[in-house]
């Protein structure tokens, strides 16, 4: 199962999104105190538990950390919203869903489409010989 870091502050967030040059990083937007957040975390938990590993997941708890959720609507320029699943792939969001669109089979697409951005091009040339 891919794990799911919780954060807290600037700096860390700061470090996440300078991995996405890297790696994917799947960031969840999560309200403690809201049903639709609670089905759209279960979908999420239930997405990495059968994902392949190749990203990193942030979560944000927004009555936690409230000032470090609305920083990631100022960095990546998508208005807040929670609960709210965002990809982002060299430092900038390259898909994002809310509430009820946040689903296992979104979530599953979304990486798939965009881990390829990570793997080293190939052409027939490149492969060698059996």
């Amino acid at each position: 199962m891919n794990s799911l870091k919780s954060l807290t502050d600037p700096t860390e967030l700061e470090e996440f999104l300078e991995s996405s040059f890297d790696r994917p990083l799947l960031v969840f937007k999560h309200s403690s105190t809201c049903g639709t957040s609670h089905a759209a975390h279960e979908e999420l938990m239930r997405f990495l538990q059968n994902a392949q590993p190749g990203f990193d997941t942030a979560l944000i708890t927004v009555q936690a950390a409230r000032p470090l959720s609305n920083l990631i609507a100022d960095r990546l320029g998508i208005p807040h919203q929670s609960p709210q699943a965002l990809l982002v792939r060299n430092g900038k969001a390259v898909w994002h869903k809310s509430h009820h669109n946040i689903t296992f089979e979104s979530l599953s697409k979304a990486i798939q489409e965009n881990a390829r951005h990570n793997e080293p091009s190939k052409s027939f040339n490149s492969i060698s010989p059996i």
